[in-house]
């Protein structure tokens, strides 16, 4: 009787701990997705102002979360430059959009495509805020890259190809990113060592000044 009894405690017992066990891991696949598109952490996202937003950073993480999980399904759009780009997210309907003489901030993911794009550079291993902030046009960034967010709008977000001929341009005239992590320096001197010195950068803008002071 004892035997049976405990039998049944015990099947009780571990039919809760699996119940709390299922619910724990669905609460962590939902609150905190295995992948981040760009690297982008939405738990980190700040609580700005944003034109026409009401939800603040709310809404700014559930239109992180729908993003394609696989932003290589779009296709490209190539300028007469070499530069491509995939629009993954188009944007705020109506929002203000990046032309030369903006001041823009931006999630930045850099990706080195012959290391099987392989990170050398984020916004959130390698910056304070998870964001860089430069005025378009002033000679901070690459030109490749800044003419692949042309026409970008408040949240919309690209993956955008800069060939390697453009890459080495950045790179003798000091505009490519540096990385704070031996791993990242390590892997933009391969890279630029390689046959294919291509890098792929993944922006999220998170907010745009013309001059007047509004995001």
């Amino acid at each position: 009787m004892q035997t049976s009894l405990f039998a049944r405690n015990q099947g009780d017992i571990d039919r809760k701990a699996f119940a709390v066990q299922s619910l724990s891991i669905l609460s962590s696949t939902l609150l905190c997705p295995n992948q981040a598109w760009a690297g982008i952490d939405v738990s980190q996202l700040k609580n700005l102002p944003r034109e026409g937003d009401t939800t603040g950073s709310y809404q700014r993480i559930q239109q992180l979360q729908q993003m394609p999980r696989d932003p290589n399904s779009i296709p490209f759009t190539t300028l007469d430059s070499g530069v491509k780009y995939r629009e993954v997210r188009a944007g705020k309907d109506g929002s203000r959009a990046v032309r030369r003489g903006s001041n823009i901030g931006a999630e930045l993911t850099i990706r080195c495509k012959s290391l099987g794009n392989a990170v050398y550079f984020s916004t959130k291993e390698d910056t304070d805020f998870n964001e860089l902030a430069w005025e378009v046009g002033a000679g901070d960034l690459p030109f490749a890259l800044e003419e692949g967010i042309m026409g970008m709008k408040l949240n919309a977000a690209r993956r955008i190809e800069v060939p390697s001929r453009l890459v080495f341009a950045a790179r003798n005239a000091g505009q490519l990113p540096e990385p704070k992590t031996d791993v990242g320096k390590q892997r933009l001197d391969e890279a630029l060592k390689s046959d294919d010195a291509t890098l792929v950068f993944d922006v999220f803008v998170t907010g745009i000044n013309q001059g007047d002071n509004r995001i």
